[in-house]
């Protein structure tokens, strides 16, 4: 959400699904939205919401903004977990120079030190209790006397009591029968797009388990040269090492060796895999030679703090 038009067109490309998501699709839903709005302003589109991140944004607002965010995020919105971050000043004798305006950005509204940064999320524990916040620093702390001038920028997470306290998935971000302020109609959805997901897998445990151990055998023949036993003309892998590198499965020894076995697999006596294969399909130093004088083909490569009020970091 983001109150600028002309630059969530702009940059709405960026919440598009990557190539890497359609070869590893995702195990649950994932559906990004881009909306142009207000953060001050309630819309329907918020409900239901569970974490609600403001990423130095605050001291991008005016007056007049900033003073209703605290009821739309904390009042109706109300998610299990908010986090906002914003500048801190006492930082600024770090750089060496600021803008005309004093600040680090030209849009920059105000720039708050840690002090100034807690009494306004107090004043949020003030008027919606059923919250607790949490300070962290961001970036690396100056080398010298951290402690006087803190962080870069400083975080404060708020989280729900009762999230909190029941340790268990809720509706949360729920906001009951309320209806959207009056300034809703400033809401307009830009952009949707639904991440790849996995096709249900339907496979049993053992289909489960023979995969993936076909896999690891594959990969291991592959990446060891020494499996193979070239008198035999097979490859020898231990069982156990086949079972170790298992990741999505974790079968017992006795398991994994029953569903080889009945998938017509030998295992010695030793819990030794026994694949049949050919001298060349291991490879050998021939395979690799390449005229290292013509230079012409050579390629180049281009915290422990409790909940409350918090302490500042």
């Amino acid at each position: 959400v983001d109150i600028d038009e002309e630059l969530l067109n702009k940059w709405q490309h960026s919440v598009r699904p990557l190539f890497v998501d359609y070869i590893q699709r995702r195990p649950t839903p994932l559906t990004v939205e881009v909306w142009r709005g207000s953060i001050s302003s309630a819309h329907e589109c918020l409900k239901d919401t569970d974490v609600v991140v403001g990423i130095e944004i605050i001291e991008h607002l005016h007056a007049d903004v900033l003073e209703g965010v605290p009821e739309n995020v904390f009042g109706f919105i109300r998610p299990k977990v908010a986090m906002f971050s914003t500048p801190n000043s006492e930082y600024n004798v770090m750089f060496d120079g600021l803008l005309e305006n004093g600040f680090r950005h030209d849009d920059h509204k105000f720039e708050w030190t840690r002090a100034q940064f807690a009494e306004w999320c107090d004043d949020i524990l003030r008027r919606y209790p059923d919250y607790l916040v949490k300070y962290f620093g961001i970036g690396p702390p100056p080398k010298d006397h951290p402690e006087d001038i803190g962080y870069v920028s400083q975080l404060a997470v708020f989280v729900r009591k009762d999230f909190i306290d029941e340790l268990e998935a809720l509706n949360i971000g729920q906001a009951g029968e309320r209806e959207a302020g009056a300034s809703s109609h400033e809401y307009k959805l830009l952009y949707s797009v639904e991440y790849p997901v996995q096709e249900p897998d339907n496979r049993d445990r053992s289909e489960k388990l023979l995969d993936e151990a076909e896999y690891q055998i594959r990969r291991l023949k592959f990446i060891d040269e020494d499996f193979y036993n070239y008198e035999e003309n097979q490859y020898q892998i231990p069982l156990q090492l086949i079972a170790d590198c298992m990741v999505q499965q974790t079968p017992a020894l006795e398991e994994l060796r029953l569903v080889l076995t009945s998938a017509s697999y030998r295992i010695s006596e030793q819990n030794m895999v026994l694949v049949t294969g050919e001298d060349d399909s291991v490879g050998s130093e021939d395979d690799f030679e390449y005229d290292l004088r013509d230079d012409d083909d050579q390629a180049v490569g281009d915290g422990e703090d409790r909940w409350a009020g918090g302490e500042q970091p």
